[in-house]
């Protein structure tokens, strides 16, 4: 792995919040059902979004006219797969917040204490930009968290990788390893929230 990781980070653009529309002045809120739910505006392309879905987070990178996932299993993942479009993604999951900062991660990684379940990180490997976002479970320890990417299935091959592992197997060849410092909700309906996000 190489640990210079001063270079900034040229992959993930920074794009304003697409606007909410004005929040409903009626006491009662509740959420819309899914065929109700507004458009949302696409992000720019190359950015970065995370999302839940059955209560899992995901993260998804766009790629021009579609967006690649962190979907480990297109078989079990229901309707995600690890290549969707915007209206297709948006669909399917839930609390979609877009990445708006990124800074360094800091060495050695085990020590960087931003480092948890649910957190991302984007980084190159072999040209490749890609990004993936953190699941521990019931396992405890910087070693045993997993990291999801968002690596195809083509890529995976190129670069001898698997969808998912441990950071020292996911990440022994990556460069400028960036984390998502910051995100901002995307608000398609007046009573979304960040709910279900713990960082």
């Amino acid at each position: 792995m190489n640990a210079a990781n001063d270079r900034p980070q040229r992959h993930l653009r920074i794009v304003p919040t697409p606007s909410a529309p004005p929040e409903s002045s009626s006491p009662t809120r509740r959420r819309l059902p899914r065929h109700q739910r507004q458009d949302l505006p696409e992000p720019a392309n190359g950015s970065v979004v995370r999302f839940k879905k059955s209560g899992y987070g995901y993260v998804a990178i766009r790629r021009g006219d579609h967006w690649e996932t962190s979907t480990a299993d297109p078989l079990t993942d229901g309707f995600m797969h690890e290549v969707m479009s915007w209206p297709q993604m948006w669909a399917a999951g839930r609390y979609f917040e877009l990445a708006t900062d990124l800074q360094p991660i800091r060495w050695p990684p085990n020590k960087d204490k931003r480092l948890v379940e649910e957190s991302v990180v984007c980084c190159t490997t072999d040209a490749e930009h890609w990004a993936a976002i953190a699941y521990q479970g019931a396992y405890t320890g910087f070693n045993e968290r997993l990291w999801y990417s968002t690596l195809t299935s083509t890529a995976q091959k190129r670069l001898k990788l698997r969808s998912y592992g441990y950071w020292s197997e996911m990440m022994r060849e990556a460069q400028n390893i960036h984390i998502v410092t910051a995100w901002d909700p995307l608000l398609p309906w007046p009573n979304a929230t960040r709910r279900g996000w713990q960082n």
